[in-house]
């Protein structure tokens, strides 16, 4: 599934050229359960493709789900029920789970990046996940590896797709490294997504 050729450059998606970090055990664990084909992929996104606003408030990462009525209709109208190979539709779930982290007004604007990559893939066949932004590669691996960790193995194809749509997500959000909200509890969006991700790693499942 390719960040570029879907959608024009400029303000929307970065392009893939990046490759899979050596991974070490988590390679050999894709490979021994098929899972090697999404292995995610990383890449410098460039500074035109932050597009969207980050939220001014967060919740508990433990708490957010793609079905609260605030962001639902990520979920609801962007799915294009493609590529079951790659677990399309938990990749749409972090997306729209992560989009927390976006202002409500720019949210709507995920929708239009994830039907972009929808037609590509419908288009060109290309069944891969896209880039994630480098700057996040050390958060990602730590997810996989909780994924992993988790005795659900029933559970890791659709609990990777999740995170790298939430993380893929991330990476059109601007200033991801700056933290929102005040005093010991504030995070930044990188973490939250982290958390997000990680959370469910770890319990073995989606978020309802």
């Amino acid at each position: 599934m390719s960040n570029g050729s879907a959608v024009k450059r400029s303000a929307t998606s970065p392009r893939l050229s990046g490759k899979p970090p050596a991974y070490g055990d988590a390679a050999k664990l894709m490979a021994s359960m098929g899972l090697e084909h999404m292995a995610p992929i990383f890449e410098a996104f460039e500074d035109s493709v932050r597009v969207l606003a980050p939220a001014t408030s967060l919740g508990a990462p433990k708490d957010a789900s793609y079905s609260d009525p605030e962001v639902v209709n990520i979920w609801f109208e962007s799915y294009g029920g493609v590529e079951p190979t790659i677990e399309f539709a938990a990749f749409v779930k972090g997306v729209a789970t992560a989009s927390f982290v976006v202002a409500q007004p720019d949210r709507e604007r995920l929708i239009a990046l994830v039907q972009g990559l929808t037609e590509h893939v419908m288009q060109s066949g290309d069944a891969r996940p896209p880039a994630i932004d480098r700057l996040f590669e050390e958060p990602v691996m730590t997810c996989i590896e909780a994924t992993f960790a988790n005795n659900e193995p029933i559970s890791w194809r659709a609990l990777m797709a999740f995170l790298e749509g939430a993380f893929w997500a991330l990476g059109f959000v601007r200033d991801p490294t700056v933290r929102i909200g005040k005093g010991k509890g504030a995070l930044t969006p990188v973490a939250w997504v982290h958390r997000l991700c990680e959370h469910y790693a770890q319990l073995g499942h989606l978020p309802t």
